[in-house]
């Protein structure tokens, strides 16, 4: 029986309680694995490059400017060291980072604002919090 079968015929209870005890990155990569998607993406293949996209930091703009496309995921580098040891050693690999202050004050205007997901709004409840308190 193949991963994706076994998932899809355990109950929904027992696949929230799986999920649950794992953190976020670790959901992300069960569910790749699952969906069967644990391929390199095609333009890393074809550029010899292996880009770790960290958030806030131009990532769609650099995949649109060297690769093409305007995203690859935000997977860590272990994510691909799994999946493709040969093309984590021969190809090469880049991020950029950020200045820490910077990507404090940029995420604290992006939680203020809304964030872009439902997740974001505990965390925008809580830099709202911590700014009034600390203006006391």
């Amino acid at each position: 029986m193949s991963l994706r079968l076994f998932w899809k015929i355990t109950p929904k209870h027992k696949r929230e309680l799986l999920l649950s005890v794992m953190g976020p990155i670790e959901q992300k990569q069960f569910r790749k694995i699952v969906e069967g998607k644990t391929d390199l993406p095609k333009c890393f293949s074809s550029r010899k490059a292996i880009f770790i996209h960290i958030q806030k930091t131009a990532g769609s703009s650099i995949c649109d400017a060297v690769f093409g496309v305007s995203r690859v995921g935000h997977m860590p580098y272990s994510w691909y060291e799994k999946i493709s040891p040969e093309s984590c050693e021969n190809y090469f690999t880049f991020t950029f980072v950020r200045n820490p202050w910077d990507r404090a004050v940029s995420a604290y205007h992006y939680l203020l604002s809304g964030g872009a997901h439902k997740r974001d709004e505990k965390w925008a409840k809580l830099f709202k919090k911590l700014f009034i308190s600390s203006r006391k």
